[in-house]
């Protein structure tokens, strides 16, 4: 199978998904969910190899976690899939998170490309910078997909937790960094109207240029592998799916330092030199800790998939009238724009109606009861239950060509997300 074939249908095989259970101590956890689903060391010294000769390699295109947000609350402040050709002949493009996953699940379904297609399909901007909502002001300008297809691995209910984080903690020379820091020094988000459309041999696409010292390269290395490298990750439960008899951070244990230790203890255990190499490689702080003694941590976690209401059903009712005098969702206007998002969100991403309602809508959405507004917002546009996720096979400029192709009469509802996210 070629990259580009595995790319479309990332999301099969699906990610077993998991039952409840409950672990006393971090090693126990460790046990019973985190080991059963690593990788195994062949596959990740083959990974290891790829992306190592890759950073290596003239002309290469880096990804950097940043600039994702809506600073101000303003579109033309999101970065994801904008490419900037450099003076030191490299280039890089900003994403997310997102982006790790595709990473992650190649490696989980014990896939490893070919080099060269691997290399082509970054440097022609073939490879996806990331999947899930964007903005049409994004889509305008980014060169690199970010509307991929989606490997469902959060849909089966975990979560891809870093074991360094991507954001913080580079050391090199002498000197601890962070993302935000490296790229307000090196890669900065720039203004939209930077990136002006160029053609090269590789094709037409929006870009920027920047000059930039020679120092920054390392720190683009870095901040690579750490978001590719399978050995940076572990598979935990979603938030929403466990809970813990202690305090850990951010209320998650994918965020847990005593998780984040022992995984760097067991790691050094099981793949021996080739994770001593990569440590190498990502500028860590001297002083990290690989903790055995985390394992006896006490956390009291306990989770399972039926946490949350994505995953099972639960009657839906309708809010009476003094939750709506006590819920700021009550009162939320659906312009046309955000109806189109969240018809897009069901039909092509498959959301539930509770995820659309937080991720979409940005409004509360309890277990219980919750999805009715969303809900309610299909019904209206005669879409049924049936049709979620129909179209995940497609993105929504692919279905829109086909659309036209047809030379058929196009429904309402597509007229809707046409005219308002394309």
């Amino acid at each position: 199978m070629t990259l580009s074939e595995k790319l479309n249908c990332i999301d099969y095989p699906r990610l077993a998904s998991f039952g409840a259970g409950k672990a006393d101590i971090i090693s126990d956890f460790w046990e019973s969910f985190v080991k059963p689903n690593l990788i195994p060391e062949d596959i990740i010294s083959q990974w290891c190899n790829l992306l190592y000769k890759y950073v290596e390699d003239v002309g290469a295109v880096y990804a950097i976690r940043a600039f994702n947000d809506r600073k101000e609350n303003d579109d033309k402040n999101l970065r994801r899939g904008f490419v900037t050709k450099t003076d030191k002949n490299y280039s890089f493009f900003y994403t997310d998170n997102y982006f790790s996953a595709y990473f992650l699940k190649m490696a989980m379904d014990r896939f490893v490309p070919d080099y060269a297609e691997f290399k082509e399909m970054m440097v022609l901007r073939k490879f996806p910078a990331r999947f899930g909502q964007s903005c049409k002001l994004e889509k305008n300008k980014a060169a690199y997909k970010i509307d991929g297809k989606d490997p469902r691995i959060n849909s089966q209910g975990y979560k891809i937790s870093h074991i360094f984080d991507v954001g913080t903690g580079y050391f090199y020379k002498n000197t601890i960094c962070s993302i935000s820091q490296i790229c307000n020094k090196y890669f900065p988000r720039g203004n939209y109207d930077d990136w002006t459309i160029i053609t090269d041999n590789t094709g037409t696409y929006y870009s920027r240029f920047l000059s930039v010292a020679e120092n920054a390269l390392p720190y683009l290395k870095a901040i690579f592998l750490r978001m590719t490298c399978p050995l940076n990750y572990i598979l935990t439960p979603k938030k929403k799916l466990h809970t813990t008899k202690v305090k850990v951070d951010k209320n998650d244990i994918g965020e847990c330092v005593q998780l984040q230790q022992y995984a760097m203890y067991q790691f050094s255990k099981i793949y021996g030199d080739t994770y001593k190499d990569f440590l190498n490689r990502i500028m860590i702080q001297p002083d990290c800790n690989f903790s055995l003694d985390s394992g006896n941590h006490y956390v009291g976690i306990e989770y399972d998939i039926n946490l949350d209401a994505d995953t099972i059903i639960h009657p839906v009712t309708k809010p009476d009238a003094d939750n709506k005098k006590n819920n700021p969702s009550a009162s939320i206007i659906l312009t046309d724009k955000l109806k189109a998002e969240c018809i897009k969100a069901y039909l092509f991403d498959g959301l539930s109606f509770r995820r659309i309602e937080m991720d979409v809508m940005h409004i509360d959405s309890p277990a219980r009861g919750g999805g009715f507004k969303a809900q309610t917002l299909m019904r209206s546009y005669n879409i049924s239950s049936e049709m979620k996720g129909v179209f995940s096979n497609y993105s929504l400029e692919d279905f829109y060509q086909k659309m036209k192709e047809c030379k058929s009469n196009i429904p309402p509802v597509f007229k809707l997300m046409f005219s308002e996210l394309l």
